[in-house]
């Protein structure tokens, strides 16, 4: 998206949703220094009217507060009404609740609530609030998901049971950045902020109510302060970033998802793929599926782990990088701390990384098949990167 900075609402208005703690407080009190009069929205009523007397206390401009379940078919009318009004210039989508929990079990109607307040209310205030933005040549619309969004393959542990959470999270990132190409030229940003494990109350919850143990554990290991998160979403919109990870050191991996999926689909073609018309290996389904386990069980032992000095290994697909099958092969690459770990040759046997193997990796995977399976190693902690302690915040 290009870069407009009279997009950018001076001393609009600015309506934050889930303002009532976390993320959404962090970005109320960050607006209100900035000079931006406040709609704040959430659920509890104290909480809200406290924050409102502490801004309007401090700062020199208006808050309003709205009590308001955006779960609620009525209250998000209002909300979104409010949203639809001449006077906001910037939307911040943070609302959610998470629902983490065996899918097998949770109940139907927490994951209905899910979607509703993660996908259905996001997308109606974006929709509510966009047409005034865009009349009026100025606004900004933040869309808050989660690294979770990235991490439906990582297994649920040290991470949260997370299905629905997750997919409504990768709604989210799929949508805003769907909805900046459409608005790409346009003097309205679209953000879609992910970040990692945050230092917030989200993770004690499931849905609405607070909860102990498995689900709780995650906020342990502590997290990124709010005020970061929030300082990186405003510099991005500042520079027109669409999707904003604070925690990730390597900007440019979000461009290569994108050079990825964009790979993929310019890749498909109307014609049935080669390895649906005939077997992508000589070996029987059942040879694939032994050696696969067989693979997965020695990687994942304690000897290797400490090895290599990683908590888990997962074996996954990777994407071909000239046609895109979902194939298997022998080559494994394991990342970890932001690089190659180890690869395993056609042996079988796990080494250690060296210059000449980092050196050598072209050269090797040229050599090889290029459809070969991934392995995802996440780090001890303080690892970086997608891969490593993805945690959830929204």
């Amino acid at each position: 998206m290009p870069i407009h900075p009279e997009s950018l609402p001076a001393r609009g208005t600015a309506i934050v949703t889930g303002a009532s703690s976390g993320i959404g407080a962090a970005y109320a009190r960050r607006l209100a220094a900035d000079g931006h009069d406040l709609v704040l929205v959430a659920r509890r009523a104290e909480r809200l009217r406290t924050l409102a007397a502490e801004l309007t206390g401090q700062h020199d401009v208006r808050v309003e507060t709205v009590v308001a379940d955006l779960g609620d078919a009525g209250d998000l009318d209002r909300v979104a009404r409010r949203a639809a009004a001449d006077d906001v210039g910037m939307l911040v989508n943070n609302a959610g609740i998470n629902g983490y929990g065996p899918f097998a079990e949770t109940d139907a109607a927490l994951l209905e609530k899910v979607m509703a307040v993660n996908v259905v209310a996001l997308t109606r205030l974006a929709r509510a609030a966009v047409p005034g933005m865009l009349a009026r040549g100025r606004g900004a619309v933040v869309n808050v998901a989660s690294t979770l969004a990235f991490a439906g393959s990582l297994p649920p542990d040290p991470l949260p049971v997370r299905a629905v959470y997750g997919g409504t999270k990768g709604y989210v990132v799929t949508f805003s950045r769907t909805l900046a190409a459409e608005l790409d030229g346009a003097p309205v940003r679209v953000q879609v902020l992910c970040p990692g494990l945050t230092a917030t109350e989200f993770h004690l919850t499931q849905g609405q109510d607070s909860v102990a143990g498995d689900v709780a554990r995650v906020h342990d290991d502590g997290g990124m302060p709010v005020e970061d998160v929030v300082t990186a979403s405003l510099r991005a919109l500042e520079t027109g970033e669409v999707v904003c990870v604070p925690g990730l050191v390597d900007g440019e991996a979000v461009d290569r998802i994108a050079a990825a999926e964009f790979g993929l689909r310019s890749s498909s073609s109307s014609t049935l793929a080669p390895r649906y018309q005939n077997p992508a290996s000589s070996e029987s389904p059942a040879a694939l599926d032994s050696r696969r386990e067989d693979t997965q069980s020695r990687l994942s032992s304690q000897e290797t782990r400490d090895q290599l000095g990683v908590r888990s290994v997962v074996l996954v697909p990777r994407l071909d990088e000239r046609h895109c099958p979902l194939v298997m092969g022998t080559e494994v690459r394991i990342l970890g701390h932001g690089g190659i770990k180890a690869t395993r040759r056609r042996s079988g046997s796990v080494r250690p990384p060296s210059a000449r193997a980092s050196a050598s990796w072209k050269r090797v995977r040229n050599r090889r098949s290029r459809s070969a399976p991934r392995v995802v190693a996440r780090g001890r902690r303080g690892g970086r990167g997608l891969a490593s302690r993805t945690g959830g915040a929204g």
